[in-house]
């Protein structure tokens, strides 16, 4: 299914051209708070869980931990940002992912992903990446990609097919809300990112596929919770239906520098 999404990561072109504007819905600013931390050397651990079956009451089980680092400042995009390590260990061994973030103007950026594994015989698919924005402290929605891409060579089975493949990032402030991870209660700030992807391919039809992530972040600490909800994509032209697991992030250790 779609690539992972580890931790936060922000904003930029990716290596085909894309192009997205920013449609804000403001509300009237006020002093912005710092999300993100920024000081080389600083960590955070958590607990990675997979979660299965109801979208809303999810059965979770643990499936290993996870580990990330500030390495330092970085160019991503031709932007200024600050470079993460994160080190995800599970029963097949500890991947390490450099990851990207930013933060301006109360807008937490991510250098986004747009990977599509492998699914229902499909091939995987990498269109590079792109910063977008995950959180806004005085937004309330926001899109920060809305773009279609033509004639995209995808494998299937061996058979190189051509796809349409339309993708759409919004965003969503839910609000300041507590939110308790083993015993600590943290004041969060709430967002939700959808992620949405439509394949079309002659001859197939549609395969709709939509990704909603949510954030927590508290101020000078950045993430304590991360969770992407499990769902089921129908490929309708295939006769397939696809059960796709979703998982969840909780703060276990965080060391500030």
């Amino acid at each position: 299914m779609l690539k992972r999404i580890a931790s936060a990561a922000l904003l930029a072109a990716t290596v085909i051209g894309l192009g997205a504007c920013s449609k804000d819905s403001t509300t009237n600013p006020t002093t912005n708070a710092t999300y993100l931390v920024t000081t080389s050397g600083s960590y955070w651990l958590y607990d990675d869980f997979s979660l299965t079956g109801s979208s809303t009451a999810p059965d979770s089980s643990k499936v290993g931990t996870d580990s990330m680092v500030v390495l330092g400042p970085a160019t991503q995009g031709g932007l200024s940002c600050t470079a993460y390590v994160d080190y995800t260990t599970d029963s097949s061994g500890t991947t390490a992912d450099t990851t990207y973030q930013r933060e301006e103007g109360g807008k937490v950026y991510t250098y986004f992903p747009l990977q599509i594994d492998g699914l229902g015989g499909l091939g995987a698919v990498d269109l590079g990446s792109k910063w977008v924005v995950i959180a806004d402290q005085n937004g309330t929605t926001w899109t920060s990609l809305d773009t279609t891409l033509k004639d995209v060579p995808l494998d299937y089975n061996g058979t190189v097919l051509t796809a349409n493949i339309g993708m759409k990032m919004t965003g969503q402030k839910i609000g300041t809300e507590n939110v308790t991870v083993y015993g600590t209660s943290y004041s969060a700030l709430h967002c939700l990112s959808t992620f949405s992807i439509t394949i079309t391919i002659v001859g197939f039809g549609e395969i709709p596929i939509t990704v909603p992530i949510h954030y927590w972040m508290v101020a000078n600490k950045g993430v304590v919770k991360m969770q992407q909800p499990p769902q089921t994509i129908t490929i309708a032209a295939l006769g397939q239906t696809i059960p796709v697991p979703g998982n969840k992030r909780l703060l276990t250790k965080a060391v500030i520098k």
